[in-house]
């Protein structure tokens, strides 16, 4: 919008928006101030309901995986510890509460982007959902074991920023909607992996590995396969190393990725198959 000094309405002033117009900083943005914050408690209220409804529902969409024994997991405090008897699993998805902001925006336990690339219309409104994993253990009569185990061990963040979209249609929120990697059964237990593979990943001399492919495996498990890379170009060099995510735990699936990350456990036979029936043969 051209300046002017009769102009009330407010401005966006969060970044600096310059570079997208070539005549800034003349130019400004008028801030629409579509943020959840700004919503009525009512309105705020019956859209966390509908995301917590969306986020069960994709949990109970997912198939019932088993912890074979010597499998590994988190036990209450976080520790690594193996299946001593089988055990079925189940994730769940709860919105956590407890982050205030995200990139300096005030948040409602769900936040909005401050992107203005993120992908917003007159029918779909793009949102952030800090989102907590945690895990359901029961025997294979269904006694429940750990209601709520850990998805991440001391150390990390609880929760991980899921990307959503939602409608608003005849005075009702829609039911929202995520964006899955293209092999990923759902938006969170690869996300979860993935920052607890960071995580592992800076505290060791591992640092030039990268890891392309990401992959869901059955059994509510995900592969994450990736090399070290040549410090020049970039490009994958060396073995492929294979990581898999299940149950809160990082384990070590081959050689590569004992290598790399000493202090995991290694893979189970049962977690070795889940791994390799995913695993790329080569990387991208």
């Amino acid at each position: 919008m051209p300046a002017s000094r009769d102009d009330t309405c407010p401005l966006a002033h969060l970044l600096d928006f310059s570079y997208l117009v070539p005549d800034a900083p003349a130019t400004r943005l008028l801030d629409l101030q579509a943020t959840i914050d700004r919503l009525p408690t009512a309105f705020i209220d019956g859209l966390l309901g509908t995301t917590q409804a969306y986020l069960d529902a994709l949990a109970r969409a997912l198939p019932t995986g088993v912890l074979a024994v010597g499998d590994h997991s988190l036990d209450r405090s976080g520790g690594i510890t193996q299946a001593k008897s089988a055990l079925r699993l189940a994730p769940q998805f709860r919105l956590d509460s407890s982050v205030e902001q995200f990139d300096g925006v005030d948040c409602v336990t769900l936040c909005t982007p401050t992107d203005i690339f993120a992908t917003s219309s007159a029918d779909q409104w793009a949102l952030i959902a800090p989102v907590a994993l945690t895990w359901r253990y029961a025997t294979p009569s269904g006694q429940v074991v750990i209601s709520d185990g850990p998805a991440l061990a001391p150390g990390t963040v609880p929760y991980d920023m899921i990307p959503l979209q939602v409608g608003w249609n005849d005075g009702e929120w829609q039911t929202p909607t995520a964006v899955l990697g293209a092999s990923e059964t759902d938006p969170v237990i690869c996300p979860t992996g993935a920052h607890a593979l960071n995580v592992a990943q800076a505290q060791t001399d591992g640092l030039r590995y990268q890891w392309p492919v990401t992959t869901s495996t059955a059994e509510l498990g995900c592969l994450f396969a990736g090399s070290d890379t040549e410090p020049t170009t970039g490009n994958p060099t060396g073995s492929i190393a294979l990581v898999l995510y299940r149950a809160g735990a990082l384990i070590a699936v081959n050689a590569q990725s004992h290598q790399v990350f000493p202090t995991l456990p290694m893979a189970s036979a049962h977690e070795r198959d889940l791994a390799l029936a995913v695993a790329p043969a080569s990387l991208p």
